[in-house]
């Protein structure tokens, strides 16, 4: 029963992650949707702590960072934006 419960938890934990990504925009909607649904579940548990703080952060810093290609000076990030421009960068370019 307890499996269940931390099922149902994991589940509405990602649904709100998945909420998060969409962020009103075009491109980080379809760059942060697009990682989330490719590679989320790939993440081991420090990576998606990283990706959930990372969701927290303005739009604006995303948006140089994702695409505008500005270097990422908060170093807990450095791996998530390369790791989301790789795995959404054929992704993106395919649509």
């Amino acid at each position: 029963m307890s499996t269940d419960r931390a099922d149902q938890t994991g589940a509405q934990e990602e649904r709100k992650l998945l909420y998060r990504c969409r962020r009103g925009t075009r491109e980080l909607d379809c760059i942060l949707t697009g990682f989330f649904e490719l590679d989320y579940k790939n993440l081991d548990a420090d990576q998606r702590q990283v990706f959930a703080r990372f969701l927290e952060m303005e739009d604006c810093f995303l948006i140089d960072w994702l695409c505008n290609g500005h270097p990422v000076h908060e170093p807990q990030f450095r791996q998530i934006v390369k790791r989301i421009l790789i795995v959404t960068g054929d992704f993106l370019t395919s649509e």
